[in-house]
């Protein structure tokens, strides 16, 4: 099963899918809901189906946070103007 959220602090969309086993797994950071829904129906299958890098319990929590700083970066010129 899956969901697209909208974030309202930091105005992006949340996707998240929830697995067989209960597990939930997601991504946010989206600007627009077309964005969220694209990635969603790229990844389901292989989320469902346990083929998705982002469920891959030999990752390093170092790696998971690369990942999350490199996708935040992009917002933070956007976060200095709206202060």
């Amino acid at each position: 099963m899956a969901s697209i959220t909208y974030q309202e602090k930091v105005k992006t969309y949340r996707v998240q899918v929830t697995t067989k086993g209960h597990k939930r797994v997601g991504k946010s950071g989206f600007r627009t809901k077309t964005e969220a829904r694209k990635w969603l129906t790229e990844n389901e299958l292989k989320i469902m189906t346990g083929k998705s890098d982002l469920i891959d319990s030999s990752k390093l929590l170092s790696s998971y946070f690369e990942h999350w700083y490199e996708s935040l970066i992009c917002f933070i010129p956007m976060l200095k103007v709206a202060r």
